[in-house]
């Protein structure tokens, strides 16, 4: 398909924004984005179907002296008396470790944990957004400016050693609704187009404790970030393989935690003939502040920059406010937030102008907790 070539990066001028949680934020089009199942279950070590039941032996001379005692079972001797509460003992553990998936953290430890993208918290992390862009393209009416997408990225932080981790967190973006523009006689013409855009996965190395700094303490992450080529239509992604260097810096105290988070990429394969090269890149600037009982205000905008844009289409640069709330139902804690913002810079052709995303984040249970 050829692509329209007012913009280098045809994601781009879909104006999608792929916009992550209070400090997970990725570059805003399918390509700049940041992209587990709950973890598999564990089996029993002992079956649970009993035997025919058998006569009661009678207690040993030292267990009835006791009074209290009874003789412990060898093997697998389901016939003792003590085997119908043990195994119901493992049950209820096994219930436990799956349900409190937050290891008894109360939901404001969690809410503030989540708020970092360093934190030890797995998570299943997705987002609504509502996006209605702007530029000298759209000719007004909100059939040409307003798309619609979720965000599904899991937040895996896997333990290497006593003192450092590695954060992955892949993407997968998916688009219900999208505008794109398209060139048509002498002007320009709008498409609506649907499916998965481009994911991507950050691999970012951290300490398990930061520095202290000030009145608070500031732990730096590093990796690399990659961004592959699983759109399903080419007016979705950039129909390239990306790579680059990923950094992050977390300051937290005890009512506060502020990130900067920047990537950036460059295409090194492509899979379409009419594919372009990459050059762009994104910073996340986020700072939430603890209202106590679970609530939480900020900001988490994410600043884009695609250097293969012409003049005046390079920068998309948003403010924002967000309103978070973390809650237990039952022993699962869940993360809401609710967020705006809006772009004081944006692409004069075509680009982001204001998004609407609403969080909605379960915690899960880590396979590497003890």
């Amino acid at each position: 398909m050829k692509r329209f070539e007012l913009f280098p990066n045809s994601a781009l001028a879909t104006g999608l924004l792929l916009v992550g949680s209070a400090c997970t934020s990725t570059p805003s089009d399918p390509t700049l984005r940041y992209g587990i199942s709950s973890p598999p279950e564990v089996g029993l070590t002992q079956p649970l179907t009993k035997k025919a039941a058998a006569p009661a032996r009678k207690p040993s001379s030292d267990a009835a002296k006791s009074g209290s005692e009874s003789a412990a079972p060898s093997g697998n001797d389901l016939d003792h008396p003590s085997y119908g509460a043990d195994a119901d003992l493992r049950l209820r553990s096994y219930a436990l470790s799956q349900e409190d998936a937050a290891g008894g953290q109360s939901a404001e430890e969690v809410g503030k944990k989540l708020a970092d993208p360093l934190s030890d918290v797995w998570a299943l992390f997705t987002e609504f957004d509502y996006i209605k862009n702007g530029g000298k393209l759209t000719g007004g009416g909100d059939s040409k400016t307003v798309g619609v997408q979720a965000i599904f990225q899991p937040i895996m932080p896997i333990p290497l050693t006593e003192n450092w981790k590695l954060i992955t967190r892949p993407t997968v973006p998916i688009i219900f609704t999208s505008p794109v523009p398209k060139p048509s006689g002498g002007g320009v013409d709008f498409d609506r187009e649907s499916g998965l855009g481009d994911s991507s996965l950050p691999l970012l190395l951290a300490p398990n404790k930061g520095m202290e700094v000030g009145s608070g303490s500031l732990t730096l992450g590093a990796g690399p970030t990659f961004v592959f080529p699983t759109a399903t239509d080419d007016d979705l992604g950039t129909d390239t393989w990306e790579v680059g260097p990923a950094a992050v810096g977390v300051y937290k105290t005890k009512m506060s935690t502020s990130v900067l988070l920047g990537q950036y990429w460059w295409s090194y394969s492509e899979t379409d003939s009419d594919a372009k090269s990459t050059s762009h890149g994104s910073l996340l600037y986020a700072y939430f502040y603890e209202l106590g009982n679970g609530w939480q205000i900020g900001t988490n905008p994410t600043i884009t920059y695609n250097d293969k844009a012409t003049s005046g289409n390079k920068w998309n640069i948003p403010i924002g406010l967000v309103v978070a709330k973390t809650a237990k139902f039952g022993k699962r804690i869940i993360k809401f937030q609710l967020g705006m913002e809006y772009s004081i810079e944006n692409q004069d052709g075509y680009g982001k102008e204001v998004l609407l995303k609403l969080n909605i984040i379960p915690v899960i249970a880590s396979p590497f907790s003890k």
